[in-house]
């Protein structure tokens, strides 16, 4: 019985330690694993596109990824969670497709936005 009573004493100086610090690390930051909601990843993703169509990723990146990674931070993410939430949606034509549909309207409200907001200041 003190065998087993040493036992448990050892383990819970060991485990319970293990534990709280475990509980400690995993509340910092974003997990990679986190996923972004689908609809905060439209926009993410919007805002990437248009990055990527002024940066080339082959032939700047430094500035490719400088802006990626400050679109990122107005957005409250990290590269890991954009990168595990993308490859989700990639996994799944479905998911993948809705993705698109989401963010091609998303593009197409910004330009209608942009031309109505021009198109204010020319008639003024």
């Amino acid at each position: 019985m003190k065998f087993v009573l040493h036992i448990a004493s050892a383990l819970k100086r060991r485990i319970i330690p293990g534990f709280i610090l475990l509980f400690i690390f995993s509340g910092c930051g974003d997990s990679p694993d986190k996923k972004i909601r689908f609809e905060k990843m439209v926009m993410i993703y919007a805002d990437v596109l248009i990055i990527s169509s002024v940066y080339d990723e082959e032939h700047a990146p430094e500035r490719y990824f400088e802006q990626l990674d400050s679109v990122l931070a107005e957005h409250g993410v990290n590269r890991a969670s954009f990168d595990s939430t993308l490859n989700h949606y990639q996994k799944d034509p479905v998911r993948w497709k809705d993705l698109i549909d989401g963010v091609t309207r998303e593009l197409e409200d910004r330009r209608d936005q942009a031309r109505g907001s021009s198109g204010n200041r020319s008639s003024s």
